[in-house]
């Protein structure tokens, strides 16, 4: 049975962005959800399924998951965030 593995180092930018996006307000429509978690989907064995059947998987979930999954995600975003981007030099 497919589920979803939150693994952000395995994340696109276009994704990230939209993610980000969606955590300054912005509504994300229900297409661009599925895409979202549909990248997020694996197999009984952990290894991501393939594009179509991703997609077919994500579709059947409960938006009270999408919620859930989504809030992971922002969080481990910020988390990456805040270790993997190097902060600017303060100016003296």
């Amino acid at each position: 049975m497919p589920k979803v593995r939150v693994d952000l180092y395995e994340l696109d930018l276009d994704t990230a962005a939209l993610i980000e996006e969606s955590s300054h307000g912005r509504q994300l429509g229900v297409a661009e959800l599925r895409e979202v978690v549909s990248r997020f989907m694996v197999g009984d064995d952990d290894t991501p399924l393939p594009e179509k059947e991703a997609a077919a998987a994500a579709g059947k979930l409960r938006l009270r998951e999408v919620r859930g999954i989504f809030e992971q995600l922002r969080d481990a975003l910020l988390e990456v965030q805040a270790t993997a981007v190097p902060k600017a030099p303060s100016s003296p």
